[in-house]
């Protein structure tokens, strides 16, 4: 009985390597030797990608299966007298005695390669699954000369190889700790403008050939205390890192609702509008009814809202639960529009299996119009899809004449971009409406789309 309490105490009881606990005594007691004979040590970070999706798409015991053959494959790549353990969840930790940078990164190419081999899961089906790993490094003592410290940085270094794509070793460089507590303290003002509705949106309108207005898009904006202003790409990734995304996005559906429900008392015809969804969203307890509830409580129609998804939202881990809120939404008349459309994975099977009334061609190709044949080609292709399944064409980031003209000669149908109207604020919209209101906004000599 004393040696299975002591086996629990210091062992993992799933995957039989050390525990959190024994690892850090391990850590420390070669740490001390290293320090003492002036030797160079090695602190690995290993967390597997994208695991939550094993667990979700075939269940815990199949998880539990996988991380047991992965502890094994792991052990294997470690030599006598090293050690590696499981901290919890689907991270290891491996500590290398007398290892320089090249010596850390042959070992780091090592596991990276015994993670990546199929893992049998059902031997009657011959069923395998494929995972990877994502490492961080660092060495001691140039990265630290206490335990805590090294796996610190060896954990920032893990999540720079996680953010730089998966599947990928990086060595912790000082700029990382930097970046971490920047990314926290600008995680902690958000959280306070969320709180504080510190927020604002902007409305960008979307044209027809003629210059007409055909709906608005909202965008969610930050001025940081009034000091700054946050580019949105780098605020919205803390949001979705944090898990702020799905309360900050709930913000900008009421404010653009009761916006377009305020310009419409005021007079103002503006057709509809649309706003940015993300995968957390459609994962919220009831979500198509907190967008009715929305839309009744400001006098509005489905037809008056579209909600824009990226096409990763699809193919997040839990796709499923995903899909019966978009049929749900679907079923009360809501719109779907695919963003930056040709960026990603430009599936056309979800355009088969979901309503999409909209596709947005990315602005990265728009922009390279006139000067890029590929870009130019792709654009003409994503065109040509629109319109064989009958769906409106959008065309972001739409800056020079040339452009509007080359996209309106092939067939697209709605524009946004600097050439017509910067994202505004809401009473600045309301004078770009009345200014265009009955006149062409942008003169073309091009077939109006």
């Amino acid at each position: 009985m004393e040696q299975r309490l002591q086996r629990l105490a210091w062992f993992d009881p799933l995957t039989g390597l050390p525990n959190r606990a024994q690892l850090q005594r391990e850590a420390l007691r070669l740490l001390t030797n290293a320090n003492r004979n002036g030797a160079t040590l090695a602190v690995l970070f290993v967390d597997l990608d994208r695991f939550k999706r094993v667990n979700d798409t075939q269940g815990h015991a199949v998880g539990d299966q996988v991380l047991s053959e992965i502890a094994r494959r792991l052990q294997n790549q470690i030599r006598t007298g090293d050690v590696i353990g499981r901290l919890g969840g689907d991270e290891f930790l491996a500590v290398i005695q007398e290892c320089d940078v090249l010596k850390a990164k042959q070992v780091a190419a090592r596991i990276l390669q015994a993670a990546c081999q199929p893992i049998l899961i059902n031997s009657e089906h011959d069923t395998r699954i494929t995972i990877s790993a994502s490492i961080g490094i660092a060495l001691s003592p140039h990265d630290g000369e206490e335990t805590d410290i090294l796996l610190r940085n060896a954990d920032l270094a893990m999540y720079k190889a996680k953010s730089s794509g998966r599947n990928q070793v990086w060595f912790y460089a000082p700029e990382y700790e930097l970046q971490a507590k920047e990314q926290l303290e600008l995680e902690i003002a958000l959280q306070r403008a969320l709180r504080g509705n510190a927020l604002n949106v902007a409305y960008q309108p979307k044209v027809d050939g003629t210059g007409a207005l055909r709906g608005v898009e909202a965008l969610v904006r930050w001025d940081n205390d009034g000091e700054r202003s946050i580019a949105p790409d780098r605020f919205i990734a803390i949001a979705e890192e944090s898990g702020l995304i799905a309360d900050m996005d709930a913000w900008v559906m009421v404010e653009a609702c009761r916006q377009l429900a305020e310009w419409r008392a005021e007079g103002l015809d503006v057709p509809n509008i649309s706003v940015n969804v993300c995968a957390a969203d459609f994962k919220r307890p009831n979500y198509p009814g907190f967008i009715t509830d929305t839309l009744r409580s400001h006098g509005l129609v489905a037809a008056d809202l579209t909600l824009e998804m990226t096409e990763r939202v699809l193919f997040d881990e839990s796709v499923d639960e995903i899909r019966k809120t978009l049929d749900a939404l679907q079923l009360i008349g809501i719109a779907l529009s695919i963003d930056d459309f040709g960026t990603g994975y430009s599936s056309l099977s979800y355009l088969h299996r979901f309503t999409v009334k909209e596709l947005k061609i990315d602005k990265s190709f728009v922009q390279r119009i006139g000067s890029d044949k590929m870009a130019e080609s792709l654009a003409q292709t994503l065109i040509h899809i629109g319109e064989i399944l009958k769906l409106t064409v959008t065309a972001e980031g739409v800056e020079t004449q040339a452009q509007r003209d080359f996209l309106g000669t092939h067939g697209c149908h709605l524009y946004q971009g600097f050439l017509f109207s910067p994202p505004l604020a809401p009473r600045d919209f309301m004078r770009w409406v009345r200014t265009h209101r009955g006149t062409k906004a942008i003169s073309s000599t091009a077939t109006p789309a």
